[in-house]
């Protein structure tokens, strides 16, 4: 599997918020009305759509990483 990462440095995502961040329409309510709450979802979708793992760690005031992963052209041949 390839993995791939995106940090960011900023406010960090509260740890009861964090089973959230992938649904359809969720926002946080510090920073509702800043986007459509679609991002996470349609990305979630796309990875799982080729077979892959998306997930999220995030500490309280230093920034959030976002996660995915994607078989390797051998194991996408396997599954399709």
């Amino acid at each position: 599997d390839t993995l791939f990462a995106v940090r960011d440095n900023g406010p960090g995502i509260m740890p009861d918020q964090l089973s959230h961040v992938f649904e359809r329409y969720w926002q946080a309510a510090e920073t509702a009305r800043k986007g459509t709450g679609l991002g996470l979802a349609i990305a979630m979708g796309f990875v799982e759509a080729h077979h892959g793992k998306i997930w999220v760690e995030s500490q309280v005031g230093h920034g959030s990483t976002f996660y995915f992963s994607l078989p390797g052209p051998d194991k996408m041949a396997e599954s399709a």
